[in-house]
């Protein structure tokens, strides 16, 4: 939605509309084809690290959009979204026990949904009273404070697991 709109602003109404269908089309062959790269990547470099990678990407995308660049965003944006869709779920199997593995699975899915919904509600929304870059300025710093933290977490968890144990 939020695409075909920015490019009402560079091109044709005809054409954003045609655009955005584009990229929304784009979007589900994004996946089919950027998906399996995103999983051999986990294979190769372990999933948390790739999946940081495509969120990163994806953060990348934002900013791009953000900055004016909406094909290259666009772009970026489809290609991290892709791999995430294959990196999250491998990265909740790594990380869970197998008695919880279905229930964190789950969780993860329900999540995503949750966010597939609200996003497009909430753009909608926030489009009557924001600008198009400061709304796409405040997914970018999300997603940055989002990756922080994992990062922050990591950092922490290796720590604490590399301690000797007192006792």
């Amino acid at each position: 939605m939020t695409i075909t709109i920015i490019l009402a602003d560079l091109v044709s109404l005809e054409a954003a509309i045609l655009g955005g269908g584009i990229v929304l089309s784009l979007r589900g062959v994004g996946e089919a084809v950027f998906a399996p790269i995103g999983g051999w990547l986990g294979d190769r470099l372990g999933t948390e690290a790739s999946l940081f990678a495509a969120t990163a990407l994806t953060l990348g995308g934002l900013a791009a959009i953000a900055l004016g660049a909406v094909y290259s965003g666009a772009a970026a944006v489809i290609v991290g979204r892709a791999a995430i869709a294959a990196l999250g779920p491998a990265t909740v199997a790594v990380r869970s026990p197998s008695e919880h593995l279905m229930h964190r699975m789950a969780t993860m899915q329900t999540w995503r949904d949750f966010g597939a919904a609200l996003g497009p509600l909430l753009s909608g929304f926030f489009l009557g009273g924001f600008a198009m870059p400061v709304i796409y300025f405040a997914l970018v710093l999300i997603l940055a404070v989002a990756l922080l933290a994992q990062l922050l977490l990591r950092i922490y968890s290796q720590r604490t697991s590399s301690e000797p144990s007192e006792g």
